[in-house]
This record gives C-alpha cells, sequence and structure tokens, in this order.
C-alpha cells in the first residue's frame, strides 16, 4: 500500500496488522493466522489452509505477488518504483 511511516517500526507494526495476517481465518480466532513476516503467511496458508497464497492482503496492485514480495520486511528489499 502507499502508507508511509516516520518510524520503521510503525511501518513494521502496519505490515503485520494488514499484510501478514491471513484473509482465509476468522477475525477473533485469536492468534491464528497473524503472521510475523510474509514468508510465514505463505507457510501459514499451505499447512493450515493447503492452499497457495495468490495474493498478499491489501497490498496495492503491483506489489501483490507473494513471491515477488515474500523477503520485504519493514523497508528491507523494497523495490524502486
Amino acid at each position: 500500500c502507499d502508507k508511509e511511516f516516520n518510524e520503521e517500526s510503525h511501518l513494521i507494526n502496519h505490515q503485520v496488522a494488514k499484510h501478514f495476517r491471513c484473509p482465509d481465518c476468522r477475525s477473533g480466532s485469536g492468534r491464528a493466522g497473524n503472521c510475523i513476516t510474509l514468508e510465514c503467511l505463505i507457510q501459514h496458508s499451505r499447512k493450515v489452509h493447503h492452499t497457495e497464497l495468490t495474493r498478499v492482503p491489501n497490498a496495492k496492485p503491483g506489489r501483490d505477488s507473494p513471491r515477488d514480495s515474500m523477503h520485504i520486511y519493514g523497508m528491507d528489499n523494497v523495490p524502486d518504483e
């Protein structure tokens, strides 16, 4: 997404809350589907739902491919526009 943050820790908190949360797990189901990285969410989808994650939740178009975005964490590995 296009949100901007002054502190990288705030960006990471946003990523965890909005982009690394499983879209298939019910909200309020405890910690299920709350992942700390995209890589974790990909593994969660495979193990729990037996499916491949097809898009990064709430990501902007062009950055929603799990394969291309798997190593983004905070500002690390964010591609140039």
